[in-house]
């Protein structure tokens, strides 16, 4: 279809005419544009329709603005500057494409940088030694709540933790990445772990032969064969107990070695040190060869790595210790422990000051688990442990010796009657209480009923309400009470059964 001059008036419209010179192809082009849009029933006649309507009112729009002459037509440019546009010209148009070269400045040096394997952080550890730090420990998803990896090139700021005895979330983010709410959970559960073995087998003292000797490691196992069952029993227990004791003893003696190490870098001569080279630090010269020598007689790996990584990490935690974190630094884990190596020394946020906030709300539970532990490790679950504290104690109203584990008698004999008439029915084979599914990190455990507490809610009521994170499936302890089979229940006092009116 032909098109007067008339039809043309700016760049814009130039390119609408190529367009309108190859109709089929317009009108294939718009086409697809509305299958896109989901309109895939539509012929190429309404097509057409509204391409004559967009010419027409064109035209129309020339003539009344007075512009009769057409526009001029485009003549191709010069090459654009191969500095500013990389040398590169399958970007141009295609008029441009067939333009005479123009090579002018070809021949200057090239300005683009090479890029470097490792980008080096200002501390002079790389991002990648850094992430390697965290990838573990990032726990799948719990529950409804996923939980996500700190980037360890980010800053940190404070966390704003829940109240004790609230579960824990991701609500607390240190600029743009989220804290895994794993960490303090999984102190929680090192602290089960570790104190169950002590509660096996009882707190005391003994004096043990520890020795160094292969020969004679092997000749005290060969012992232990020897002994009659009761004795090796109890004898397993006493070093899983000890092994245990040994592994919290380590824990705490780290949160010392800088105040040990500070005190080597007081016997060196400042004239014999080093000059101090790259970037200053938190440390002084005398501290960094304190520690080279410090990790070379304690038998520590002494690469350059190591020593930086090492030295901050032991700092930070003389730091934590003197700031009065306690039963965190005891039962902490090695995710806990990569966290704080990978912690941002730039960070706005204090990593003393946020882990001394775990500590405030968090010590007080550690406490009652290690008190409950003991307890149920020798196999009682009647948690009246509780009454020993006046706030919950008072509260209750309960005599102490109807708190039991004892079988539920019925209420009377004509409600067992009906019970035993209603059908068929089978004891259920899930254990409840204790700790019987251990596991190494909170997500994984499904038995959580040691850490539901009780904590007041005001002057008469209390709250019951787990420490971690739970989800579906969870075991969280059971109720103590009477069995009742009756058609007059009340949810205030009771909780309804799988049967009916039980």
């Amino acid at each position: 279809m032909p098109f007067s001059s008339d039809l043309f008036c700016d760049g814009i419209v130039f390119a609408v005419s190529i367009l309108f010179s190859k109709w089929s192809l317009t009108a294939e082009k718009i086409q697809e544009l509305l299958v896109i849009c989901g309109i895939s029933n539509c012929c190429d006649e309404p097509i057409k329709q509204h391409i004559l309507g967009i010419s027409d009112f064109i035209r129309q729009t020339r003539q009344e603005v007075g512009i009769t002459d057409p526009p001029p037509l485009r003549t191709p440019t010069a090459s654009p500057d191969p500095e500013a546009k990389h040398g590169s010209y399958r970007f141009l148009p295609t008029p441009e494409k067939r333009s005479r070269a123009d090579y002018t400045g070809l021949d200057a040096p090239s300005h683009k940088k090479k890029r470097k394997n490792k980008v080096k952080a200002k501390d002079k550890t790389t991002l990648k030694e850094m992430s390697q730090g965290m990838n573990d420990a990032v726990p799948p998803i719990e529950g409804n709540i996923p939980t996500d990896s700190p980037s360890t090139d980010e800053a940190n700021t404070a966390m704003n933790l829940p109240r004790a005895g609230t579960p824990l979330t991701d609500v607390y983010t240190h600029q743009g990445g989220k804290v895994p709410h794993s960490i303090v959970e999984n102190i929680l559960v090192n602290c089960i772990k570790l104190n169950d073995p002590l509660g096996r087998y009882g707190h005391c003292s003994k004096q043990a032969i520890v020795t160094t000797k292969v020969e004679a490691i092997q000749s005290f196992v060969d012992g232990i064969v020897k002994l009659q069952y009761p004795d090796a029993v109890q004898l397993i227990k006493q070093e899983n107990a000890f092994s245990a004791s040994k592994s919290i003893q380590s824990r705490f003696n780290e949160t010392v070695y800088w105040e040990i190490i500070k005190k080597g870098a007081e016997l060196l001569d400042p004239k014999d040190l080093p000059t101090s080279k790259g970037p200053l630090d938190e440390f002084t010269m005398a501290e960094k060869v304190a520690t080279e020598r410090f990790m070379r007689e304690a038998g520590y790996g002494l690469s350059l790595a190591n020593q930086r990584q090492c030295r901050l990490f032991w700092k930070r935690l003389f730091e934590m210790r003197n700031a009065g974190v306690d039963k965190i630094l005891l039962y902490r884990t090695k995710e806990f422990d990569r966290f704080c190596k990978s912690y941002s020394s730039e960070a706005g946020a204090s990593l003393v000051e946020m882990v001394r906030n775990w500590e405030k709300r968090y010590a007080f539970h550690i406490k009652q688990l290690e008190e409950r532990v003991v307890e149920e490790s020798k196999g009682g679950f009647t948690g009246r442990l509780w009454l020993s504290q006046s706030l919950v104690a008072d509260r209750l109203r309960v005599p102490e010796n109807a708190w039991n584990s004892a079988t539920n008698p019925w209420f009377s004999s004509v409600e067992e009657t009906v019970f035993q008439l209603s059908g068929s029915h089978e004891p259920s084979a899930v254990t409840l209480g204790g700790f019987f599914d251990l596991q190494p990190k909170a997500e994984t455990m499904r038995n959580k009923s040691i850490f539901v507490i009780l904590q007041p809610k005001d002057d008469v009521f209390l709250t019951v309400c787990p420490i971690i994170s739970v989800q579906e499936g969870d075991t969280l302890g059971r109720f103590a009470g009477v069995i009742r089979y009756s058609s007059e229940c009340s949810v205030v006092y009771g909780i309804p059964g799988p049967e009916e009116n039980l």
